[in-house]
């Protein structure tokens, strides 16, 4: 929203049904229904975190991909690009959950995560891409969810030099 308050004139898509997996279907629909074919879609979205120590630094969490696809690989490219130019804090969610597998043998692997934007890509053969940006939170899908204004901010930041990126 502060986005469109400071003149972004681009759509934004509420979806719902998010934490069920079914959010994807929306989206496909209106993409479908407005004749749109793009691999520019960027998804927001919480992830959680095990401490504030991430998220007190302003971190914001990137994704290569998740369990079901692989994102639009420039588009995360730019996304990294613009975050490390500008020195913004940002972790690669998959990348850390893919080190921390291999280097714990006796563990059952942990998931790359279900995204709404995987679902997307891979329902649709890929034929919708995009990038996530996911704001950390503790306390994730409880009434109590946090994040830091640092993160928020970063989190903001990083959507405006996306955009002006891509524009």
């Amino acid at each position: 929203m502060q986005l469109i308050d400071e003149g972004f004139d681009g759509r934004v898509l509420f979806t719902a049904d998010e934490e069920i997996g079914l959010s994807w279907r929306y989206t496909k629909s209106y993409l479908d229904s407005a004749g749109i074919q793009t691999d520019n879609l960027i998804v927001l979205d919480t992830t959680p975190y095990p401490n504030l120590d991430a998220i007190d630094r302003g971190v914001i969490a990137l994704r290569n991909r998740d369990a079901f696809a692989e994102f639009n690989a420039g588009l995360v490219s730019a996304l990294r690009d613009s975050c490390d130019s500008e020195r913004i804090g940002y972790e690669m969610k998959d990348e850390i959950i893919a080190a921390a597998n291999a280097s714990s043998h006796s563990k059952k692997p942990k998931s790359l995560g279900k995204t709404e934007l995987g679902h997307l890509v891979a329902e649709t053969g890929g034929k919708y891409n995009g990038t996530m940006v996911q704001l950390p939170s503790t306390n994730y899908h409880t009434n109590q969810e946090t994040t830091s204004v640092r993160a928020l901010a970063n989190y903001h930041f990083a959507l405006q030099l996306l955009l002006e990126k891509i524009g």
